[in-house]
């Protein structure tokens, strides 16, 4: 009986010591689990780092891609074409010269964009005086317009001056683009053409924030802003129409009226900013002179 007993001793110490075991298994393969979710948790955690950093990355371009077509769009290359030289009457009469900057480019470095500007006024001045036309002069040019795209499909902004105020004038419509600003004057033939309002429009397409930075008084010219979504890298366009320096509307202004002075003020404040691109009809006369006895054929504009 004895050595029965002590078997069943051992085999209860037996069964303890692997009861033991057993907890110990268990312990370790909660340990086990434990890590196992901890791992999962990382992993998850650096998924969403990953995903974190890949937005990042693409913003990141997106704004490099951004700046890029700025600054591109900010190289100017501009091409005036001076036109239309008439001498009309005998040796006493005066010649009379317009001048217009007719082409405008801004040009991509990149080759990816290529911004366009045409000044259309002197075509619209010459169809007026020619034909004899009083109507508006944008109006008597709606067909052709329409009918002929090869006037604006390759332009991203057109400007027309002389946008006698009518109201018809005021609802022409170019597809594929809206108008930024304009200023519609009244013709008033016994003050001679007086000053020509102007009109602005650019394609929908070009992604670009525009806005008015002046308005002259007297309607002779508008400055635009152009810039990306950012705002960064600006560019500005004033389009500009004088009346001829003789013309009876300045002398109603009184002395001391300077157009030359007013425009060239607004010019050195916005180059500060940025680029600034001039497209206008300074009426036979070089910029910064507007008499007579200083008329050059074939000068620079601005």
């Amino acid at each position: 009986m004895e050595g029965i007993r002590e078997d069943m001793q051992d085999i209860r110490r037996q069964m303890e010591e692997q009861s033991k075991d057993i907890n110990s298994l268990q312990l370790e393969t909660g340990k086990v689990q434990l890590e196992t979710v901890q791992i999962r948790e990382d992993i998850t955690t650096l998924t969403a780092d990953s995903n974190k950093t890949r937005v990042q990355i693409d913003d990141h371009a997106s704004a490099s891609q951004l700046q890029v077509t700025a600054l591109s769009t900010s190289i100017i290359e501009v091409r005036a074409e001076l036109c239309s030289v008439r001498s009309r009457g005998d040796s006493q009469s005066a010649v009379q010269h317009n001048q217009s900057s007719e082409l405008m480019l801004l040009k991509d470095m990149v080759g990816k964009q290529s911004v366009t500007l045409i000044d259309h006024a002197l075509e619209f001045k010459k169809r007026w005086s020619e034909l004899g036309e009083r109507q508006n002069t944008l109006t008597s040019l709606e067909q052709r317009l329409a009918g002929n795209s090869k006037l604006w499909e390759k332009a991203d902004v057109i400007i027309f001056s002389e946008t006698w105020e009518s109201t018809a004038a005021s609802k022409i419509v170019i597809p594929g683009f809206f108008r930024i600003a304009s200023v519609w004057n009244k013709k008033m033939h016994s003050r001679g053409r007086g000053f020509g309002g102007l009109a602005v429009w650019t394609r929908h397409h070009l992604g670009l924030d525009t806005s008015v930075e002046a308005v002259d008084d007297r309607k002779q010219y508008i400055a635009m802003r152009f810039s990306n979504k950012k705002g960064t890298h600006p560019f500005f366009v004033v389009a500009v129409y004088f009346a001829p320096a003789g013309s009876p509307v300045y002398s109603e202004l009184g002395t001391g009226t300077d157009p030359y002075s007013d425009i060239s003020n607004v010019v050195r404040s916005l180059k500060e900013l940025g680029m600034v691109n001039v497209v206008d009809d300074f009426n036979s006369r070089i910029a910064n002179q507007q008499n007579e006895d200083n008329h050059e054929l074939g000068s620079s504009v601005w």
